[in-house]
Order: structure tokens, then C-alpha cells, then sequence
């Protein structure tokens, strides 16, 4: 189980090695120098969610997609 300092960003690389998409479809930009030091890694074959963590100073770090982790959402203010 996931830590409450663990959010998941809504992006994940879909068994497509390093193309990495938001769930609008939008592709995360490459490189992209946000990931924490050592990510992503791919220990498995499995579908891989982007995540950021608290004492990581918030740097995207990568993890299968079933981590039970809390979230953010991005809203459009003007619509």
C-alpha cells in the first residue's frame, strides 16, 4: 500500500517503454528532466504510472499502476 506523500499525476508510459502521455493524451515532453534521480525504471513489463513523492522534493519517479497512492487533478479554471 501506498503513503499519503505519494501522489499519482495522472501519467503513465501505456506498455510503450519511454513514451510517457497524460490521461488527456498530451505527451510528457522528452527528456524531461523532472524525474528523480535513478527514473524511470522499468523492473517489469507492467503498465507504469508517473508519480511524485513528498521527500523527493516532488520529483516524478515511476511505479507499477496498481500503487494504491492519492492523486492530483487538473482543472481548467475557465471552463
Amino acid at each position: 500500500t501506498g503513503r499519503w506523500e505519494d501522489y499519482h499525476i495522472g501519467g503513465a508510459n501505456a506498455f510503450t517503454g519511454a513514451v510517457w502521455a497524460y490521461t488527456d493524451d498530451t505527451e510528457v515532453a522528452s527528456p524531461n528532466s523532472n524525474w528523480n534521480s535513478g527514473f524511470p525504471d522499468y523492473r517489469n513489463n507492467k503498465n507504469q504510472c508517473m508519480y511524485i513523492k513528498e521527500p523527493d522534493d516532488y520529483e516524478q519517479r515511476n511505479e507499477s499502476c496498481d500503487q494504491n497512492y492519492g492523486y492530483l487533478c487538473q482543472i481548467d479554471p475557465f471552463a
